[in-house]
């Protein structure tokens, strides 16, 4: 990823998108260091600031271009699902849902989304599948928003009309 611009919308693999709001550089131990100023708006998450040095590391990046929200969106169309089985320990699926979303993959966190649907069509989601259902649907609602470069709610009718869900 090259430089990030002040007010240009980014990914960040575990809190979704954001803006670069700042870059300010702060003494940390002595030393001078440069960080972005993440704004990621109406998430719990607020403000983040990340190193420049650290970028790649932490896996910041554009949003995806249509073409690959477009696969993503044909998953989400089409009747492929990953679903664990029904005898798997539940804290087990739930980290492999968390890991998958930690990737910065939209493809990884369509999966999760489209399972948790699934499930929740057939049974009322518990604590944990209901917070990471709302998460992986505010990534890419996000992600929707950025590539496509349309509003929330254009970027909701999306997502939901790929599911058939309203």
């Amino acid at each position: 990823m090259q430089e990030l611009e002040l007010g240009k919308t980014i990914v960040h693999p575990t809190h979704g998108t954001g803006k670069v709001k700042e870059i300010k550089e702060v003494c940390v131990m002595g030393e001078p260091t440069t960080y972005y100023v993440l704004d990621f708006g109406a998430s719990d998450v607020g403000k983040v600031m990340i190193p420049l040095d650290k970028v790649q590391a932490i896996g910041l990046r554009n949003p995806v271009s249509p073409e690959v929200l477009q696969v993503t969106i044909d998953y989400l169309e089409s009747s492929e699902v990953e679903v664990q089985s029904k005898r798997s320990n539940f804290h087990r699926i739930h980290k492999e849902y968390t890991e998958r979303i930690a990737k910065g993959c939209i493809f990884e966190v369509a999966k999760v989304y489209k399972a948790l649907s699934k499930k929740g069509l057939e049974k009322e989601l518990g604590l944990k599948d209901k917070l990471l259902f709302e998460k992986t649907e505010a990534m890419l609602l996000g992600e929707i928003e950025a590539s496509c470069q349309i509003t929330s709610q254009e970027s909701r009718t999306k997502l939901t009309s790929a599911l058939n869900i309203n």
